[in-house]
Order: structure tokens, then C-alpha cells, then sequence
């Protein structure tokens, strides 16, 4: 659990710092510093000393990646949805977040926090819609979703020192903005999650977001080219870019696409 509220926080004070970094170099070493020293964290301690070690690495993390940025400069920002390996693999998405930071666009990106999260939603609407039995007390399945959701909250409250930090979101929020647009039971592929992180995004006024799909997959496309025309029906100023990845697709497509979407950037 630290490590991955660790890594999440420190990708959303990466991005930020990539574009508006004094040194240029410098956002991409202190990634690298804090992704060894985080391995290190895994590797020596256990679990109940974890916790509190990645806390205080954020600490040292959040107050060098504000040295490494210049204060008070807006930039452009695009967030990124999708099938969960296209949205976190460099490879699979051809370089897509490296592309965008090289445009100098500030990268909003997902947060595998949310994955796990989108877990207790799921079981709680399988039990009220009545496809699934309860063999475990729900009052402790609350009461575990609370405990981690005060433990992303400990988590923002320390990288929000920076002012360009995008703190990780509540899923029941994500999840009551998702049932707007599609059911809760929609829990194939990546499930109502990917129209929620959208919806998120537009309640944080990231108008801008490209969602990511394998060609051929039929799920992610249901919940993400299906729910488009919804999306904007709610959210009117939403610039929405789908792409489908595999392994023959033209990377020039791919840019091209991408040109055009960046042209029409919304603030």
C-alpha cells in the first residue's frame, strides 16, 4: 500500500516538475533517485516500518521536486485514461506521456491507487444489485476502506506542499460521478472507473484527456468510445482523444492524431 501511494505521488510531482523544471535533466533525476530509494524501502523493511518510510521519503521528495520547478508558470495540461498497461507502460503506449512533456504539456496521470480502490465499490454494488452473496462482514469492509482512504489522504496532505501537486481522489466520489454516465455494474475491462476518471478530471477543470485502448477490445471501448457523447452531454468542454493501440499500428498515425488533438487544447 505505501509503496503504490508512494509512487503514485511521486508521478503526479514528476510531471509537473518535467515542465517547468530550472534544470533541464533535473525532474527525471530526482525520478530516478526516489524510485531506487523507494526499491530500497520494499527490499529492508517490513510492512509496519514501511508506511512511515515512504511518508518521510515523500517529505524529502515533495521539497526537491519544488526546488527543481519554477513557481507560478501554467502550462497546458492533458490527462490520460485508459486500459491499465497501455496507461502505465512507456512501451505499449508508443512514448505517448514522454511525447506530451517533450510539447511542454503538463501530464496528468492515472493513479494505480484507483485500481485497487475501484475493489470495495465493486463489491458493495454486486451486493446491492444482487449478483454476488456476502461472506464477509460489510461493516469491515468499510472499515478497511476507510483506513486506506485515510492513508491517501495522510499521503496528499504532505505532497500538496507543492502547488502543481493533483491530489490522489476518493473512488466513491469517482464512482457517483461514473453512475451519471454508465452503470456501476459496467465492471468489465477497466469498468465504470475510466468514465469516472474522466468525470474527475472535469470536476478538477482538466478539460483535456486522452483514453487509451488495445485495438480490438471490446470492454474498453464499450466504457470508453461508447460513453463519449455522454461525457460531453455532461461535460460540454471536455476535448476527449481515443486511441487504439497494438502492435502494428503506424506510429505517424499516432502523432498526427495527437497534433491535432494539442492544437485544440481547452483551459
Amino acid at each position: 500500500i505505501g509503496s503504490v501511494l508512494f509512487t503514485d505521488c511521486l508521478a503526479r510531482l514528476y510531471y509537473p516538475a518535467a515542465v517547468r523544471e530550472t534544470e533541464k535533466g533535473e525532474a527525471a533525476r530526482l525520478l530516478k533517485h526516489y524510485l531506487e530509494a523507494a526499491k530500497r524501502i520494499v527490499d529492508t523493511q517490513n510492512e509496519n516500518e514501511q508506511i512511515r518510510s515512504f511518508k518521510t521519503l515523500l517529505r524529502q521528495a515533495t521539497d526537491e521536486f519544488i526546488q527543481a520547478s519554477r513557481p507560478g508558470i501554467r502550462r497546458p495540461q492533458v490527462g490520460i485514461v485508459g486500459e491499465i498497461f497501455l496507461k502505465f507502460n512507456p512501451f505499449a503506449q508508443k512514448g505517448l506521456t514522454d511525447w506530451l512533456v517533450e510539447q511542454q504539456i503538463e501530464v496528468i496521470p492515472p493513479a494505480l491507487t484507483d485500481f485497487f480502490m475501484q475493489g470495495f465499490v465493486n463489491r458493495e454494488v454486486r451486493l446491492h444489485t444482487g449478483l454476488e452473496k456476502s461472506y464477509f462482514p460489510d461493516w469491515l469492509m468499510k472499515q478497511i476502506a476507510k483506513k486506506v482512504q485515510r492513508l491517501i489522504d495522510d499521503f496528499n496532505r504532505i505532497a500538496l506542499q507543492s502547488e502543481y501537486f493533483i491530489p490522489l481522489g476518493n473512488v466513491y466520489e469517482e464512482a457517483e460521478a461514473a453512475s451519471e454516465i454508465v452503470s456501476l455494474n459496467a465492471q468489465f475491462g477497466e469498468g465504470w472507473l475510466l468514465p469516472g476518471e474522466i468525470a474527475s478530471f472535469a470536476h478538477k477543470n482538466i478539460n483535456n484527456v486522452v483514453s487509451l485502448q488495445p485495438f480490438g477490445c471490446i470492454a474498453n471501448h464499450i466504457i470508453a468510445k461508447g460513453v463519449e457523447k455522454r461525457i460531453k452531454t455532461l461535460y460540454p468542454k471536455m476535448n476527449l482523444l481515443s486511441l487504439d493501440f497494438d502492435g502494428s499500428v503506424s506510429d505517424v498515425n499516432i502523432t498526427n492524431r495527437l497534433l491535432l488533438f494539442i492544437d485544440n487544447l481547452q483551459n
